[in-house]
Parts: C-alpha cells; sequence; structure tokens
C-alpha cells in the first residue's frame, strides 16, 4: 500500500501544482486585461488533461491492487491447502500408530497368556515332582 500511497500523494501534488499554475494564469491574464477566455480556457483543457491522467493513473492503481489481492489470495489458498494436507498426513500417522499399539498390546496379551501357562505347567511339574519325592522317600525308608 506505500506505492500506492506515494503515486496518490505525486498525484495530489501534481493536482495541487497544476491548480496553482491555473490560478496563476487566471491572475495574469486578468491583470493584462486581454485575452481571458482563451487562457482560462486554456487553463481548463490543462486541468481537465491532468485530471484525465490523474483517472487513469487511479484506475492503473486499482488494476494493479486488484491483481495483488488475487495474489495474496493465491498464497493463502496454496498455504491453507498445505496446512490441510499436513493435518491429514499427521492424522494418518497417528492412526497407522493407534494400529500398531493396539497390535503389540496383543501381542503382550498373547505373551502373559503363554507366561501363565507356563507357570502352570512349571507349579504342576513341581508338584508332581514333589509328589514323586515323597512317594519314593517312603519307598526306601521302611
Amino acid at each position: 500500500m506505500d506505492l500506492t500511497d506515494n503515486i496518490i500523494n505525486g498525484i495530489l501534488a501534481e493536482n495541487n501544482r497544476l491548480t496553482e499554475m491555473n490560478d496563476s494564469l487566471r491572475a495574469l491574464v486578468f491583470e493584462n486585461g486581454h485575452q481571458t477566455k482563451t487562457a482560462e480556457a486554456e487553463a481548463q483543457r490543462r486541468l481537465i488533461t491532468a485530471t484525465e491522467a490523474l483517472r487513469n493513473q487511479v484506475h492503473e492503481l486499482q488494476y494493479r491492487l486488484a491483481e495483488r489481492n488475487r495474489d495474496i489470495q493465491d498464497v493463502h489458498a496454496e498455504a491453507h491447502r498445505r496446512v490441510a494436507s499436513t493435518a491429514q498426513d499427521l492424522v494418518n500417522e497417528a492412526h497407522h500408530l493407534r494400529i500398531q499399539l493396539a497390535m503389540k498390546h496383543m501381542e503382550v496379551q498373547e505373551l502373559r497368556a503363554e507366561l501363565l501357562d507356563t507357570k502352570e505347567k512349571r507349579d504342576r511339574l513341581s508338584w508332581e515332582l514333589e509328589r514323586m519325592i515323597i512317594a519314593r522317600s517312603r519307598h526306601w525308608n521302611p
């Protein structure tokens, strides 16, 4: 917007300069007392030409500003798309990690069941061994 402000300020300064020039021309013509209408017409023609130039510059600035706004909107839309894409990637990764965690949890449950089964077998074998030792000790000790 600084460029736009600078151009508008330049246009306004040029307009002021032309207005002052127009006023000066009118004063000179009035002082001389002749060619008033011709000088006013010339000054008015210059003023109209300058106003038209200013109008064209304003239109050019409006066009350029609209282009910049479109560029900004395009960049904003692209950034939004990238953020959405990244967010979806993170959601997908989180889902994948949840699945992996559930699988590991199932593995742990299976290992616990296997451990429990192994402990039960060990206890049973230990009990049978103890029973055999007791039976033998009775058999050897009359």
